[in-house]
């Protein structure tokens, strides 16, 4: 039978052990909100093996790196070599993974990952540009995101609740939804917006269907739960 590790992550976490409570928070929050399967070490870790082994067998099956950032984990050698180990599997992968950092306590950002600026749990955006950096994507995906985000504003304007009942019947998490609704200025904007995140995630998978299923069922009053 394959080990947990083989059956492979969408993400793995690190973090210093000393901010453990702070990163078993940010997990449940994602694997709930965007029902993601993450590896952390304090709960998937397998005794009796070395945390070293751990750390290289977790990044090698896992799709993407979530990098928590607090001066602990920045100051020490041990947050450092995790941090820069993550980004060089990133570059020997084939896969390319996601090195993403989340800045939990301000700190300097360690040089490995000052290619992208860490994203900030209070930042605007935060859980729509986390939820593009961790999704599957399977490559470019088909559906046209303007020309998609046009017809369903034709659709649904000027009822903002509406276009939101759609992302969430597209299948973007509440979350997300919740957000692009506060911060997108207008329904035109927030729906590509929702776009951008929908295509990321799906990639080749998505269809013009499944926008238009999604669209029938807004507008004959359905709503995912």
């Amino acid at each position: 039978m394959a080990s947990k590790e083989r059956e492979g992550y969408d993400f793995v976490l690190l973090y210093h052990e000393d901010d453990q409570d702070m990163a078993f928070d940010v997990l449940e929050s994602v694997e709930e909100n965007f029902s993601l399967r993450g590896f952390f070490h304090g709960r998937d870790a397998i005794p009796g093996k070395s945390i070293f082994d751990q750390l290289e067998t977790s990044l090698q099956f896992s799709r993407n790196v979530l990098c928590l950032l607090t001066p602990r984990s920045v100051d020490e050698g041990w947050g450092n070599f995790q941090i820069e180990n993550a980004v060089l599997t990133r570059l020997l992968s084939e896969k390319h993974k996601n090195v993403v950092s989340v800045m939990l306590e301000e700190c300097p950002v360690p040089i490995a990952l000052q290619d992208t600026p860490p994203l900030k749990p209070t930042g605007q955006w935060y859980w729509s540009v986390l939820y593009r950096s961790l999704v599957k994507n399977t490559g470019p995906c088909p559906v046209s995101i303007r020309a998609s985000a046009e017809k369903v504003f034709k659709a649904v304007q000027p009822d903002k609740g509406k276009a939101v009942t759609f992302c969430r019947n597209l299948g973007v998490p509440d979350v997300v939804c919740e957000e692009i609704s506060t911060q997108a200025a207008g329904i035109r904007a927030l729906l590509v917006q929702v776009f951008n995140c929908w295509t990321k995630h799906y990639g080749q998978d998505g269809t013009d269907n499944m926008v238009d299923m999604a669209l029938r069922k807004t507008l004959a009053g359905e709503c995912r739960h």
